[in-house]
């Protein structure tokens, strides 16, 4: 059988049967930070979830957040992601000015193929965990440290039920938990990261900020500010401070994130 070609939208992530489409979407996209669903009612994704409502009532249908970020990854290089950043300056400034030693240890979370994990290991961090979901996220950063990626401990899981093997002195996410719109899932997440910091360890989550994106790789987020990411941290996590970062796309758009900084509060 002969493979279908389909054609990205490069913004969301949406697939298309023909290339006019395709870029119909993304202009959208680029102009209105935001998905025309008169456009994407003709994607493939649009379509299997049409096919998927028509089921016997009853039918269970579960969204596999796996298979859907190793296929964003297998069919995309790194530059060609929205959040892409050739330099996570915001990050590293945040994570430095925590005061850490070389031996202190580090995870950062959803950091798939960012080069945050070469910025630390440039700063002699001796102890940096990156965890990802996607294994093919995992393996671009890999395949770029070459031998300086034995230094790292690398972990295919999903954060919301990986298994905590050390405590963590500093857990640092950008753009993981903006994706968990559902309240068990932002739930397990802070018990997850509760359980694997130490007593006084930094929690340092960026999200897309109240004026961002509503959506990102054909997925709806959760907006925060200082006030709204309160709540699901608030009562195991002492709240620093909040910065923002206007992030530019690789294709030149602007994104507004929010980074908010928590400490975590004695047992």
């Amino acid at each position: 059988m002969q493979k279908e070609t389909l054609f990205v939208c490069a913004e969301c992530g949406l697939h298309y049967r023909d290339e006019k489409t395709a870029d119909q979407c993304r202009q959208w996209c680029l102009q209105n930070n935001s998905c025309n669903m008169a456009i994407t009612r003709f994607s493939v994704e649009r379509s299997k979830k049409m096919e998927a409502d028509q089921r016997p009532e009853g039918e269970t249908r579960v969204f596999d957040r796996k298979a859907h970020w190793e296929k964003i990854y297998a069919e995309k290089k790194p530059g060609e992601m929205s959040w892409y950043q050739e330099d996570p300056a915001m990050s590293l400034r945040l994570i430095e000015e925590r005061g850490l030693s070389p031996e202190n240890r580090l995870i950062d979370v959803g950091g798939g193929a960012s080069v945050l994990v070469d910025r630390l290991l440039e700063k002699r961090y001796q102890h940096v965990t990156v965890l990802d979901i996607s294994e093919n996220a995992l393996r671009h950063a890999q395949a770029r440290l070459g031998a300086s990626g034995n230094n790292v401990t690398w972990v295919v899981d999903d954060v919301t039920k990986f298994t905590v093997s050390e405590p963590y002195h500093l857990w640092h996410d950008r753009a993981v938990f903006h994706f968990l719109t559902d309240e068990e899932d932002r739930k397990a997440y802070v018990a997850k990261a509760y359980q694997a910091l130490v007593k006084g360890g930094v929690l340092i989550v960026a999200s897309f900020a109240m004026d961002g994106p509503t959506q990102c790789s054909n997925l709806p987020v959760q907006q925060y500010d200082a006030e709204s990411i309160r709540r699901p941290f608030g009562e195991k996590f002492e709240f620093l401070r909040e910065e923002g970062e206007l992030h530019r796309t690789p294709w030149g758009k602007d994104q507004k994130f929010g980074y908010f900084i928590f400490r975590k509060k004695a047992e």
